[in-house]
């Protein structure tokens, strides 16, 4: 079915001096396509398709495929009665996801499916000893399939379990777990479909993040940082190096990265309320741009970016400094990032799914976002390796993000750091900043972003100390 949908298109304004000419910003709310509470679940690598589920007139969910202009219901499979797409290939051919029946006398387990070019859903089947299964994430080529299926467990056939799988070329097989008693799950798999990300959970409920390279001993664990008991995983770089998740404690809950097996804090900020955290939820190609929400208690999420070197970014309060008129409308999630980043996928707090086309993440410094609290960096105190130094703001009640420096790596003789989280301190309007006597440390430029009160409910304006010297700085 062919609907047109309605655009607002803006022209963002210059940024910086000699900035170059840029496409426009776009962006497209999908409510008057897809209809009250549909859900985007992802978008395909060059940015031209994106897939969710919406609720036909007269129907339960159906899977769809949004790619440019055109809508395609990708149906039920046979005797069933729901459908959701959760992933897409490169290019748009490939949709993966689960149908299911939904009775309230006789549901039937669901089962994985998958959409070719131009088709709607089909199943992929289940396990030899199973009558469930559920597609989670699709390679660049659509060749490589990862999810879950049910089975019997040997000797005990009226039990069943839950076992990671994949799909190659549309035939099952399970992952392996090796010794561990763990339930396992994929989350996401590269775009040659060699490297698979996931999440293991023990009996306790306590859980970690894994890694499937294809050895047959079964997958690798991903460490939570220091001090912290669980971690998960939601996204993999197109090559598999980088990988995307959480880190947790009972008292603190972090957005990490991890490079070749090791964590990088991404400096999720702390704040008053303890449940208060940003979520990550999708990542561009090389993970070097993150999307996801913002969420504290009793009130509606908020769209975040993370973006390389310059840490967290409140998307629609960037959209508003660039003059772009939402029409009444607060993004409340990102779930879905092109390859490039140009492309970026969500919804609203009232759940209408929006497209935004070429914002300009290389166009605007920390400053442009700031709320007009102003911050200095002390004349005195250049950042240097084993020195502190400082930065004087005009208000109270302050946190900071620090992003551009390796994050979480150890520090030479001092146990207790944690690159990226150094020992930031207020004495009243100023900040102070520990810099360690850390080798690797030399050269790099530190990106400050603050954080304060007077933002939107009890979220801060990120860029709230708007330097009005320095953003940048390098470490000596």
């Amino acid at each position: 079915m062919n609907t047109p949908m309605r655009a607002y298109v803006f022209l963002s304004a210059a940024l910086a001096t000699g900035a170059a000419a840029q496409a426009p910003v776009t962006i497209q709310f999908l409510g008057n396509v897809l209809g009250p509470g549909a859900v985007v679940n992802g978008i395909s690598d060059d940015g031209s398709t994106v897939v969710g589920y919406y609720r036909p007139p007269g129907a339960l969910n159906h899977g769809y495929r949004l790619r440019q202009s055109t809508l395609q219901d990708l149906g039920v499979l046979p005797n069933h009665n729901n459908s959701a797409a959760a992933g897409v290939n490169g290019n748009g051919d490939i949709v993966v996801g689960s149908g299911s029946f939904s009775s309230f006398c006789c549901p039937l387990p669901p089962e994985a499916t998958r959409a070719l070019p131009n088709s709607q859903f089909g199943g992929l089947g289940f396990l030899a000893t199973g009558t469930g299964s559920g597609a989670q994430a699709v390679d660049a080529s659509g060749d490589v399939i990862v999810g879950t299926a049910d089975y019997t467990i040997p000797n005990w056939p009226w039990t069943q379990a839950t076992a990671p799988v994949m799909w190659l070329l549309g035939v099952i097989q399970r992952l392996p777990t090796g010794t561990s008693p763990d339930s396992m799950w994929p989350t996401a798999v590269d775009d040659l479909g060699v490297r698979i990300c996931g999440i293991a959970q023990d009996s306790g409920g306590n859980r970690r993040g894994i890694l499937w390279t294809g050895a047959a001993s079964g997958p690798v664990d991903l460490p939570p940082l220091p001090g912290h008991g669980n971690c998960d995983t939601i996204a993999i770089s197109s090559d598999g190096t980088l990988i995307a998740g959480h880190s947790w404690s009972q008292f603190e809950f972090r957005s990490i990265r991890w490079r070749n097996g090791v964590a990088e804090d991404l400096g999720q900020p702390l704040y008053f309320n303890p449940g208060a955290r940003w979520n990550i939820l999708c990542a561009n190609a090389d993970c070097t741009l993150l999307g996801g929400e913002g969420v504290t208690n009793g009130f509606p999420s908020r769209a975040m970016l993370w973006k390389e070197g310059r840490g967290w970014i409140d998307l629609h309060g960037l959209l508003g400094q660039l003059g772009v008129d939402l029409v009444g409308n607060t993004l409340a999630t990102i779930q879905g990032i092109s390859a490039d980043g140009s492309v970026i996928t969500g919804w609203t707090v009232n759940q209408e799914p929006y497209v935004l086309r070429n914002l300009p993440l290389d166009g605007f410094a920390v400053r442009d976002i700031g709320c007009g609290i102003g911050a200095d960096i002390y004349h005195h105190g250049l950042p240097v390796r084993g020195q502190a130094f400082g930065i004087n703001t005009s208000g109270g009640n302050q946190s900071v993000i620090l992003a551009g420096a390796p994050i979480s790596l150890p520090v030479p003789g001092c146990s207790n750091c944690r690159v990226g989280a150094i020992d930031f301190s207020f004495l009243g309007n100023s900040l102070s900043v520990n810099v360690p006597n850390a080798p690797f440390l030399l050269g790099v430029t530190l990106a400050f972003q603050g954080a304060g009160t007077i933002g939107w409910g009890p979220y801060p304006c990120l860029g709230a100390l708007k330097f009005t010297s320095a953003v940048d700085v390098t470490i000596r």
